[in-house]
């Protein structure tokens, strides 16, 4: 059996390579950032937001009439925050 690619099927290796590579340095970048980070008591204390992590890692956010937002990540990840409204003033 002799298995043949065509050029198309190797743009689009090449392609989804390249983009696993920008994601992996992206999350070893992310990683890095969040080690840095001091722990913090989430309830107890305010934090500031960190516009530059969010910007590299946050592909889109929808925001819903009842508070809540759905991130969605580089890495292809969807998270629900919920209560938004009320943990607002958290943020510096």
């Amino acid at each position: 059996m002799v298995c043949r690619y065509s050029r198309f099927d190797a743009y689009i290796y090449n392609v989804k390579k390249k983009q696993a590579f920008a994601l992996k340095r992206t999350l070893e970048w992310l990683l890095k950032e969040l080690d840095e980070l001091k722990d913090f008591d989430l309830v107890n204390e305010q934090v500031n937001f960190h516009e530059d992590i969010f910007r590299q890692i946050v592909q889109r956010g929808d925001v819903y009439d009842d508070g809540g937002i759905v991130y969605e990540f580089v890495f292809g990840i969807k998270i629900e925050a919920m209560g938004n409204e009320k943990m607002i003033w958290k943020i510096k």
